[in-house]
Formats: structure tokens, C-alpha cells, sequence
């Protein structure tokens, strides 16, 4: 009867470090691509509800954009670098690792992350309101908007009636048309 409780403790007790893991932290690691195994970083912290934020930085320039979704089931943790980009892995018992798979371009490619220190999340950048100098009515058809972090922009030409500006979005080298209505 003694080895029954002992063994029964045991198991909870593993069971409850389990589910306590908390995975707040920085992380590095790689995704391994054939042929081109990619470097990328991670942090994850809770916000004021207690829910898991994150970021991910990642590509040869370095961009580093908010997680689109993070969840923690125990020692299993998804998280979304974009909204079709899963990760779906496992935490280490103590804590230290994360290891899985990631979906990217239509491939599940094994990743594994160490923990080396804590979380450094940026708060998000605030916009600034328009200047008195900006307001009023512009004369003119030609619009630019630049970007920065992600180098993207978009330029295009309004029409005579005022009701669409067709242009063109350029994110990394590549170009689309993009026309906006009012």
C-alpha cells in the first residue's frame, strides 16, 4: 500500500511541474530547412491578463514581427509566426528546450530552440497623430507609403473622381498590384 501512494505522488507531483512549465523567455534556435538550415529567436512573456505574448525574428534582415497566436497545453505549446506558419512542439521538463515542427510552405520541418534569458519584447510602436502642417486638402494624384522593420511600400496615382488610388505593393523584391477604394 506504501509503494501505491508513493508511486501516486509521484505522478501528480510530475504531473503538476508539468502543466507549471512557463515558457516566458528569450529563445534561439533553428528551423531545419534541407539544404538551408535557418537561425531564428522567439520571446514570449505574459501580458497584464496572464496570457502569452510573443515575437519572432527571423530572415536575413533580421525582421522581427508579433506572433499572431501562442497556446500552452501542459508541455505542449502552437504558436503562429504568421496565420498559415504553425509550431507546434514540446517544452523540456525543466524548461530549457523546445523542439517540434514547423508548417511552412506546405512542409512540416523539424525546429529545436534553448531558452537564454528572458524576454525582450519592444512595446508596440505608437503612431504619431497628423500634424497641423499635414492637415487640409492636398492637390495632387501621386500617394507613397513607406514602411520600416518590414521594408515595404506602396505607390500609386488617385483617380479624376477621388474614389481609388490603383497602385503598386513591394515587400523583399516582390511587386502587386493594389488598388484602394473609398
Amino acid at each position: 500500500m506504501k509503494a501505491i501512494v508513493t508511486a501516486l505522488l509521484v505522478v501528480t507531483a510530475s504531473a503538476a511541474h508539468a502543466q507549471s512549465i512557463d515558457p516566458a523567455g528569450h529563445w534561439k534556435g533553428t528551423i531545419e530547412i534541407p539544404n538551408n538550415p535557418m537561425d531564428f529567436e522567439m520571446d514570449l512573456a505574459r501580458n497584464a491578463r496572464g496570457e502569452l505574448i510573443g515575437t519572432v525574428t527571423a530572415g536575413a534582415d533580421r525582421v522581427t514581427l508579433p506572433l499572431v497566436k501562442v497556446s500552452l497545453d501542459g508541455s505542449s505549446i502552437v504558436f503562429y509566426g504568421r496565420s498559415d506558419q504553425q509550431f507546434h512542439a514540446k517544452l523540456l521538463s525543466d524548461g530549457t528546450a523546445i523542439s517540434g515542427t514547423a508548417a511552412l510552405s506546405g512542409y512540416d520541418l523539424p525546429f529545436s530552440m534553448g531558452r537564454t534569458g528572458d524576454a525582450k519584447i519592444d512595446p508596440p510602436p505608437v503612431g504619431r497623430a497628423v500634424t497641423k502642417s499635414l492637415e487640409g486638402v492636398w492637390n495632387g494624384a501621386h500617394v507613397t507609403f513607406e514602411t520600416r522593420g518590414v521594408q515595404t511600400s506602396w505607390a500609386g496615382e488617385l483617380n479624376a473622381a477621388g474614389t481609388e488610388l490603383r497602385g503598386e505593393f513591394t515587400q523583399g523584391g516582390v511587386s502587386i498590384p493594389l488598388t484602394l477604394t473609398r
